[in-house]
């Protein structure tokens, strides 16, 4: 199966926005965070020194809203359906960006990019949901290429047509 999909010029979120979403998701989680300056100081303390707008884009990606509560106002995640939804619209997108071939051999995918793309790819796909890719066990990235490992019971043709599925038809 080879799947040819590179485009130039697209505007998407870092490694570096991929893992301040992931810290701002495990704190929603884990405290009720009442402002989006608590946010940002807990951000600045991890080293990620970014603007109240960016926190806000942040939300927004990650599914997180405002709500009111007898203890007062504050961030909660959706639910893990919208966050998986979430999950693979960015996979999605990197993928339609960045990856020229999808080639299953055995219990791999080995997925070409263009050179200095496949860290990219390698993280979202790893930073999906439990669940939203059940076949997916994990990824092993280079510069222009990654192994994708697949979950037993499944082989790389099924993980193969799984990620080419996500690629062409989540948006």
């Amino acid at each position: 199966m080879r799947i040819c999909a590179y485009q130039e010029n697209k505007t998407l979120p870092t490694d570096r926005s991929t893992a301040r979403r992931t810290i701002l998701r495990r704190l929603l989680e884990s405290e009720e965070v009442t402002s989006q300056q608590q946010l940002r100081e807990h951000l600045a303390q991890l080293g990620h020194h970014v603007a109240q707008t960016t926190i806000s884009r942040d939300l927004s990606a990650i599914g997180a809203y405002k709500i009111s509560s007898d203890s007062g106002a504050h961030y909660r995640l959706a639910s893990a359906n919208r966050g998986q939804e979430a999950g693979l619209r960015t996979v999605a997108e990197r993928m339609r960006l960045f990856v020229v071939s999808i080639e299953a051999s055995g219990n791999l995918v080995v997925i070409k990019t263009p050179p200095g793309s496949a860290h990219s790819v390698a993280v979202a796909l790893d930073s999906t949901a439990p669940g939203a890719i059940p076949e997916l066990l994990g990824t092993i990235a280079g510069d222009d290429t990654m192994f994708v490992a697949a979950r037993p019971p499944f082989d790389g043709e099924v993980l193969a047509a799984r990620l080419s599925s996500i690629m062409e038809t989540v948006s």
